[in-house]
């Protein structure tokens, strides 16, 4: 995916840390039956995710306000 990224001038955003974290799993906030689930993130992980994703885009605005680049427009 990173090399996908840079091939096509997109931004990678690297989450892989924070499977690391035992408590970032949906399993250490409640028991679920189904191990799938609970294989996902839960809420702090999530918001790790959230994080990742708001530091890279704040990153990207700030290096195009740099170089002179117009905010994109909805």
């Amino acid at each position: 995916m990173r090399q996908a990224c840079q091939t096509i001038g997109c931004v990678f955003v690297e989450i892989g840390g924070l499977a690391k974290v035992e408590s970032n799993y949906a399993r250490s906030e409640r028991t679920f039956a189904h191990g799938g689930v609970a294989a996902h993130p839960g809420d702090k992980g999530m918001q790790g995710i959230a994080d990742a994703l708001l530091k890279a885009v704040t990153r990207q605005a700030t290096l195009g306000q740099r170089n002179g680049e117009r905010a994109a427009r909805p």
